[in-house]
């Protein structure tokens, strides 16, 4: 049993449902069976009755969501105490790589925020380079950038010179990404000259390149026609790919639940080279106040749940 069981067996019973319970938590709802599952072995008991309409708490579950609600609250006292930062204000800046895994684990975040409490909030969508610069500058004091695995040493330069540190958080390869009803989609395996009769979504960051610039199909009879259309929001290049079947992009893995959203796939792609490093970086010195771990809490869970349901 952990901190996180306790918080998720509250969702439910407030959501009356564990699928809504996991679209509130933005997790899978298997996966948050799951830990409901080992936690009443764990305790033996069953907290839940399934019925008709949804889920309701035993006996025995209704005491343990009383004594669940005492110990958070209990825990995020203590956590509050423990932090000597922890002011009236709660204070959190951060920048971020056009990520749903982290743009969800942003929105958890701030589902655990005190509302009685006076707060000044903000997220930035940016690229990496911007990102690093808003942490030299103290406009915020830990971010979250993604760059391609080949520019690790160029990068890891770059952070030592203005005395950042970094900290992995995710390494992956890059996915197309593609509308459920595009002729991609019924391919067994796809190759880069495929996608020539195709318009690339690129996210268009002139800092760093991003593979669509650094993969360039090699057929013969092609080239020239690749086409490219730049968009910099990342709600915005889904709704695009929702739309148009003729569109791709190559992408980080997106969760379940914005694929089934916007009716996408995401698929891998032969002869694939190109990977990305996604990571926290933050002032050398630096010292994480409360909700710096709070937020980074629902980073590694985003991350996690995110690894754990890649589907093709």
């Amino acid at each position: 049993m952990n901190i996180l069981h306790l918080k998720y067996v509250i969702e439910i019973a407030k959501a009356g449902s564990i699928t809504k319970a996991a679209d509130n938590l933005f997790m899978g709802q298997p996966n948050l069976s799951k830990a409901v599952r080992e936690l009443e072995e764990s305790l033996g008991i069953t907290i839940f009755r399934r019925t008709s309409k949804g889920v309701i708490p035993t006996a025995k579950g209704e005491q343990l969501l009383k004594h669940a609600r005492s110990i958070l609250a209990q825990v995020e006292e203590m956590e509050a105490l423990a932090d000597q930062k922890h002011s009236e204000r709660q204070s959190f800046h951060i920048s971020i790589p056009r990520s749903s895994y982290v743009a969800d684990a942003f929105e958890r975040f701030v589902w655990r925020l005190d509302r009685r409490r006076e707060m000044q909030v903000s997220i930035l969508e940016t690229d990496g380079l911007a990102a690093i610069e808003r942490v030299a500058q103290g406009d915020c004091n830990i971010s979250v950038i993604r760059y391609q695995s080949q520019y690790e040493n160029y990068y890891l330069d770059y952070l030592k010179d203005r005395e950042i540190v970094i900290d992995p958080v995710l390494s992956s390869e890059y996915y197309l990404l593609i509308p459920a009803r595009s002729p991609l989609a019924s391919k067994e395996a796809i190759a880069p000259c495929d996608l020539l009769r195709y318009i690339e979504i690129s996210q268009g960051e002139d800092n760093v390149p991003y593979v669509s610039q650094c993969r360039k199909p090699e057929c013969t009879n092609e080239q020239g026609k690749q086409r490219q259309l730049y968009v910099y929001d990342r709600m915005t290049q889904l709704e695009l790919l929702s739309a148009h079947i003729d569109f791709y992009m190559w992408s980080a893995p997106v969760p379940k639940r914005l694929l089934e959203k916007y009716n996408l796939t995401q698929q891998p792609c032969s002869d694939s080279e190109h990977s990305f490093k996604d990571a926290l970086v933050y002032a050398k010195g630096y010292d994480f106040d409360y909700l710096d771990k709070l937020f980074m809490d629902e980073l590694f869970q985003a991350r996690d749940e995110l690894m754990a349901n890649i589907t093709f």
